[in-house]
């Protein structure tokens, strides 16, 4: 009876598609960078003022018409589920092309797809949004008008330690 169960168990672990990260180490969280974003409202964020509350975190950017589309959607789903169960979680996208994509821009996109109000729309500079992307493990290549990227939703402690990654396809 006991080996069935654990039989269950790893096998209901093998059909999810949230892979466990094995984050945790001191130097590991989220909140110990120094980067200060700006969010679609225009004000200054930074991912420590969210210490003590699980981030679930992607990256994209807004005139991506193919993968950017699909991680929204799975965005969220996710979120409906932190809803529907009551777990608090801050919900943070961060744009892939923060050149282009200004707060303005950011703002047209939340309010154009009528994303949650509780959403954070952030964009970086140049550096700090590469610096994001290996932290989140997506790596942009530029390719003519449009970056190909990974599609991946990252969920983040309240410590700022990684803990599960979904990716999207």
């Amino acid at each position: 009876m006991r080996g069935s169960v654990i039989v269950a168990l790893w096998l209901a672990a093998c059909a999810s598609p949230w892979h466990p990260t094995g984050g945790g180490g001191a130097g590991d969280s989220l909140f110990s960078y120094g980067w200060v974003w700006t969010d679609e409202q225009g004000q200054r964020v930074s991912l420590s003022q969210w210490r003590g509350t699980p981030v679930v975190m992607t990256a994209i950017y807004t005139s991506c018409d193919n993968t950017c589309p699909r991680t929204i959607a799975k965005l969220r789903k996710v979120y409906d589920e932190y809803q529907h169960d009551g777990r608090p979680a801050e919900f943070v996208v961060v744009t892939l092309d923060p050149v282009a994509d200004t707060p303005e821009q950011l703002r047209h996109y939340k309010e154009e797809r009528r994303l949650p109000a509780a959403w954070h729309l952030l964009r970086g500079d140049v550096a700090e949004t590469e610096q994001l992307g290996n932290v989140l493990g997506i790596r942009p290549m530029e390719m003519d008008a449009h970056y190909v990227h990974e599609s991946r939703i990252t969920v983040f402690d309240g410590s700022g330690a990684s803990r599960a990654v979904l990716d999207v396809f």
